[in-house]
Formats: structure tokens, sequence, C-alpha cells
């Protein structure tokens, strides 16, 4: 004999559509994104504090009507306030409620903001292998703009054993930063940040994380 059970299982309080949004954009535009946060279980909540990246991002919430599907809810508008930096995005937006055994929900907003300097990819990672070349390993980066002319006056904070070269693509316009490890075998990950200093007054500095990874055989 089997039994076979089915049920339709609502979350106390859940984020609608997603609890996420992507963004990507160039400086000084404008991104706004709309959330539904919902009472699962048709049970009034209030919203009682939201808390907030520093400074990045505002958020504005008002009571939705209440649907026989949906329960009770707020809509959430999150937008930019236009104090965030240049770079990677990451951040975490959390607003607790006085739901019973659902107090808390969070929003993850993450993607990158860009500025006149456009550069691709934003992590390198390195495999040394011993057998090739003496274990030489390279990497690039592609770094280019349609504004200002720049330059690539110097790269810090690498690891002992990496070096960099410029190549250029397009006078001022492009070039291809290239990252060689010359290291000797290591047993452990080497995590750190590559600093790429530039004469583009709005973005002097461009950060690259990187690893190096050991060899599969160690």
């Amino acid at each position: 004999m089997r039994l076979l059970l089915t049920a339709n299982v609502k979350t106390l309080l859940d984020v609608t559509p997603n609890d996420y949004a992507h963004i990507r954009i160039k400086r000084g535009q404008r991104w706004g994104h709309t959330f539904n946060l919902i009472s699962g279980r048709n049970r009034p909540f209030k919203i009682t504090k939201v808390v907030l990246p520093d400074g990045k991002f505002s958020v504005t919430h008002g009571k939705i009507k209440q649907d026989q599907d949906q329960g009770f809810g707020y809509e959430i508008k999150v937008s930019l306030t236009g104090n965030i930096p240049v770079g990677p995005v990451r951040e975490e937006i959390k607003i607790y409620t006085d739901l019973p055994g659902a107090s808390t929900a969070e929003i993850r907003i993450f993607g990158k903001v860009e500025g006149p300097i456009s550069y691709y990819p934003e992590r390198l990672s390195f495999y040394p292998n011993p057998r090739v070349i003496d274990g030489r390993f390279s990497a690039t980066v592609n770094l280019a703009t349609s504004e200002k002319a720049f330059h690539i006056q110097k790269v810090e904070n690498l690891a002992e054993g990496m070096k960099w070269a410029v190549i250029p693509v397009e006078k001022g316009r492009g070039y291809v930063l290239a990252f060689i490890w010359t290291g000797k075998e290591i047993k452990k990950r080497i995590h750190g940040e590559a600093v790429i200093f530039t004469d583009n007054d709005d973005m002097p500095e461009i950060t690259i994380p990187y690893d190096v990874f050991p060899n599969k055989g160690n």
C-alpha cells in the first residue's frame, strides 16, 4: 500500500517576484526596483525597521491592497541615492516586521556601477602548472573607454611571483593588461586584490581580485 500526500505550503513572509535584483549601470544613471513583501498566510503585519547599506540606497514602502491569494503585504521600492561609487555592488537590505515567526526579510542587490573606464573580467584566477614553461601562467584584463583618454601608470599589491605588462590596443582608449605568474609551486591558495592606477581623475584606481590556486596534485 502506498500513501501519497500533497500539500500547498505557504511561507510566513515572502519577497516577490524575487528577493534579489541585478544592477549594471553607468555611474550617474538612475536605477530603481520594486518588490512585494507578502504575508503568505493572510496575517496582517507592520514593518518596524529597514536597515540599509550606508548611503547607497533609499527605500520607501506602502501597503498594498489585500488579495485573497496573496494576503497582506507592502510594496517596497528600492532606488540609488547617487552616492554609490564605481565598482562591484553587493549589498543586503534587511526589513524587520512584527510578524511572529518570520520577523525579518532580506533583499540582495548585486551587480556593478561602471565608470568612464570599462574593464573585463572583474576577477582573475591562476592555476600554475610546474610542467608548463617552469610554472608560468598568464591572465589578462581588457580596459577601454569611449570618453577621455587614459593611461595605466602602475599596478600594485601583487603577490610575490606575479608580474604585469601593458599591451596598447588603441592609444589612450584601450589596453590589454597581462598578469604573469612566475612563482614556484604553492600548497595553499593565494588571494589578493591588484590595484591598477590610472591618470583618469574620475577613476584613478581599479581593483581586480585574484586567486592563485595550488596544483591539483599537491
